[in-house]
């Protein structure tokens, strides 16, 4: 029994050696078992790992020599244990192992050591060191950027020209302030700091500025408060305009309250004194105008009497040669002395802003013809044109035709008189392009001597066209005026100086094609329309004319009936509904301003009243073309002819509306149904005492008379009125006598001349 348990010991033993030894062979730490002398005795497989060496090698070797480099040795050669020691593998690299000595055995001097590979561990440490320098260097020049955007920061809200505070949103205490804030209020900080601001400012300033800012904080959105007037310490009273801010915490609450402030007392005082510069200024604009219409009135005055008596003394006062030259330079002169007054004051205009276009459809030769006419019958100085059209240039063009007649009539007086008396080369044409549209065109050729570039260079300076010695071309108003009318067009007035060559006067504008020019780019109103059909002639067409005034709209139908259209009148809105419902013509032809009814509203009514067949309706108007023409597009009209118009261009826009032509005889196409010739009918059915008076009154020099007696008939007679008054305001006596004259009968001749007459108005004034 005793063998057999001896047996299990040595069994158990040899096991637990077994175990132990695997537990040895596989743990990581390098085991080795030394002698009494440091040699190994035994070693596990990692040291023969590290080492590169087998078993067999190791045995009976100093183990210093294996596993420590001599360096690492203390200078007996002894080494230090629990530190990490440097040793190099076979393959050059440098491992870190920290060591430890069992102690010896009792029965024995042998004893074990441990060895611990720590190179990753140190590594690691040396790492984390690294990692933490970095760290400190990191964080101290993060430290330094945010003390230096402090500065910064604080350097810009210091001195930003703008009041800045803060306040605690719980009571409302400033908490901070800047230098801008401190310099305004005339206090220091500490002064302000921890105060409301009932302990700075009065108490109805103070009630004022807690108001506003309780509402900005229960209402959590900023506000602005235009002028917020704030009592200083050391400059009185100043304007702030003042925004607040609120300044909420995480959970939504307000914090803060933040205010900056802008002083505007400066601001405020300059816009006020130049509110009252800019009324002084407009005050004397107006006084300046005024005394200009003044003058002009106290200068037209005698201006009639000087062009009335010459006007006379050439048609009736039985001249010479030489007295008629005398009298024909008077006339001239005072005719320019009228056109410079003209100029004064459209100067005026101009520099108040009061010029306004007024387009009007216009034939752009009968206007260069016009002047041609004007110039070449002047008594003294006449000009003759040679003019030019060129192909393609329409025989009707809507533009403010007044001003354009005064830019061709300013560039052709620049140009020096033609010592050979010849004519002066004028050309005409139209150009077009989609982004320019339609333009007009005209250029005025000068003699070949050109104009002197003193001269050239002065003639657009208002009042210095003539200041230069030797000038002919007059003082500049005219050619300035001219200029800015050609600008306000969308055009401009340019002169091409070339001396030996001549001089260019050079003037474009903006131009549209009225509706009924068939060869236009595009209508102004109207669409397109389809044309009336084969066989359509004018008498299958009803026009019905609408006019208040009894003259222009029996003038209307009379020129429309001798057309061949079948006509009808009616003198107010509601008259035309009522006409249109009943015998639904094709055109309706209405005049705008009627009393009662007027003919937006008639025009608005018939297209009602027609549902799906509306006719064609034209506004008729002697009102400015860009005064009417959004409203006349509202109410739908299809196009409009504008006051005083011809009959060519009546029957271009009803041929242009219907599509068919006109049946006028060839002979009576070229007549033109003018306002002159209107007039001179309506001048007949004048009263007959009226014209005799009338007559005696500008046979005598009486304008003011002549005025008097025409507002006598104003009422029953309108238009013939307003058509004998233009002829006075424009010195046409020739024409006014001939007209006052025509049904002059013996007792009407004998009343209306000679003393009688005369001493029966002076007996009349006084």
């Amino acid at each position: 029994m005793l063998d057999i348990k001896t047996t299990d010991d040595t069994r158990r033993g040899d096991s637990s050696r077994s175990s132990l030894g695997n537990l040895l062979e596989s743990a990581r730490l390098l085991v080795i078992h030394l002698d009494d002398r440091n040699r190994i005795r035994c070693a596990n497989r990692q040291v023969e790992r590290l080492t590169g060496l087998k078993l067999a090698k190791l045995l009976k070797q100093d183990w210093r020599d294996l596993v420590i480099d001599e360096a690492a040795r203390l200078p007996d050669g002894g080494i230090r244990f629990g530190i990490p020691l440097p040793f190099t593998t076979p393959g050059g690299e440098t491992r870190l192992l920290e060591w430890f000595l069992g102690e010896p055995s009792p029965d024995s001097e042998d004893a074990t050591l441990l060895g611990v590979d720590v190179t990753e561990r140190e590594r690691a440490l040396e790492r984390r060191e690294m990692d933490q320098e970095q760290l400190k260097k990191t964080l101290a020049s993060q430290t330094g950027m945010l003390a230096e955007r402090e500065r910064f920061l604080s350097a810009i809200y210091e001195n930003i020209p703008l009041m800045i505070f803060i306040k605690d949103a719980s009571d409302l205490r400033f908490v901070s302030i800047n230098r801008t804030t401190e310099e305004m209020l005339g206090l220091s900080r500490q002064e302000i700091l921890g105060k409301t601001d009932f302990d700075l400012f009065p108490r109805d300033q103070a009630s004022f500025f807690t108001g506003e800012d309780r509402k900005v904080l229960e209402r959590r959105r900023s506000t602005s408060i235009k002028r917020e007037p704030i009592d200083t310490a050391h400059l009185g009273q100043r304007l702030l305009h003042t925004r607040k801010v609120p300044i909420l915490g995480e959970d939504g609450e307000p914090v803060y309250l933040l205010g900056l402030s802008e002083d505007i007392t400066d601001q405020v005082n300059a816009e006020e004194t130049l509110r009252q510069a800019k009324e002084t200024a407009t005050a004397a604009s107006l006084a300046k105008t005024r005394f200009l219409a003044n003058l002009s009135h106290e200068i037209r005055t005698p201006l009639n009497s000087v062009l009335g008596y010459s006007q006379l003394l050439t048609t009736q006062g039985n001249l010479d040669s030489l007295q008629a030259e005398r009298v024909g330079l008077i006339r001239r002169s005072g005719e320019d002395l009228l056109l410079l007054i003209d100029d004064i004051l459209e100067i005026s205009r101009i520099e108040a802003g009061e010029i306004r276009i007024d387009p009007r459809c216009f034939d752009p030769r009968e206007l260069a013809r016009g002047l041609d006419r004007t110039l070449s019958e002047r008594p003294q100085g006449g000009r003759r044109l040679e003019l030019q059209f060129e192909s393609g240039l329409p025989e009707s063009l809507i533009a403010d035709s007044r001003k354009l007649l005064r830019i061709l009539t300013r560039s052709v007086l620049a140009i020096p008189e033609p010592p050979d008396g010849s004519g002066i080369p004028v050309r005409l044409g139209v150009s077009w392009n989609p982004d320019r549209g339609l333009r007009l065109w005209g250029e005025v050729l000068g003699a070949p001597a050109g104009i002197a570039g003193e001269e050239a260079s002065l003639l657009f300076q208002p009042f210095q066209g003539g200041a230069t010695r030797d000038t002919t071309y007059g003082t500049g108003i005219g050619l300035n005026i001219a200029r800015q009318y050609a600008r306000l067009m969308g055009g401009d007035l340019t002169l091409v100086n070339r001396p030996g060559q001549g001089s260019l006067f050079r003037f474009q504008v903006q131009v549209k094609r009225p509706a009924w020019d068939p060869s236009g780019i595009g209508p102004l109103l109207m669409e397109p329309v389809d044309a009336a059909g084969p066989g359509k002639r004018p008498e299958d067409f009803r026009i019905l004319v609408v006019d208040d005034e009894d003259l222009p709209r029996q003038h209307m139908v009379t020129m429309l009936a001798e057309a061949g259209f079948q006509t009808r009148e009616a003198s107010d809105g509601a008259a035309a509904v009522a006409e249109f419902d009943h015998w639904v013509p094709h055109l309706v032809m209405m005049d705008l301003r009627m009393p009662g009814m007027d003919g937006h509203t008639a025009a608005r009514r018939i297209i009602k009243l027609s549902g799906n067949a509306p006719p064609r309706i034209l506004a008729v108007t002697g009102l400015e073309l860009n005064e009417v023409l959004p409203s006349i597009q509202d109410s739908g009209f299809d196009g409009i002819l504008t006051k005083p118009y011809t009959e060519k261009e009546v029957h271009g826009v009803v041929e242009g509306v219907l599509g068919v032509a006109p049946s006028v005889p060839p002979e009576a196409d070229a007549i033109d149904v003018s306002p002159a010739v209107e007039l001179e009918t309506s001048a007949k059915e004048f009263p007959a005492e009226l014209r005799g008076a009338a007559l005696a009154a500008l046979r005598g020099g009486y304008l003011d008379r002549v005025h008097l007696l025409l507002d006598q008939a104003a009422e029953t007679h309108g238009a013939t009125v307003q058509g004998l008054r233009r002829l006075v305001n424009d010195y046409e006596y020739d024409t006014l006598i001939r007209l006052l004259s025509a049904r002059e009968g013996p007792e009407f001749a004998a009343s209306s001349s000679g003393d009688s007459g005369r001493e029966q108005m002076k007996a009349e004034e006084e």
